[in-house]
């Protein structure tokens, strides 16, 4: 299972699950820390595009290394989920 990087900020769970492109319908399993990054990601994207973050370039600086992430460490589940 690949490690999550020092700079995570996220929650760590301690298990992984499903999950679903809602634009695609394309589904796969995600490991726990996969999981994880997938749900930093995800809520910087939903906090920067609801105005919400005063923090703006650190989270978007979190949505580029977390993608990347993905793409080194499961490609498919970034081709799913984040491409």
């Amino acid at each position: 299972m690949s490690k999550l990087p020092d700079w995570f900020t996220g929650t760590a769970y301690d298990e992984g699950d499903k999950v679903t492109n809602p634009f695609s319908g394309k589904t796969i399993t995600l490991t726990a820390n996969e999981l994880s990054m997938l749900d930093l990601v995800k809520g910087a994207e939903m906090a920067i595009a609801m105005g919400m973050a005063s923090n703006t370039g650190e989270l978007s600086e979190i949505m580029i290394k977390g993608t990347e992430w993905f793409k080194e460490t499961n490609l498919k589940a970034y081709k799913i989920l984040l491409d």
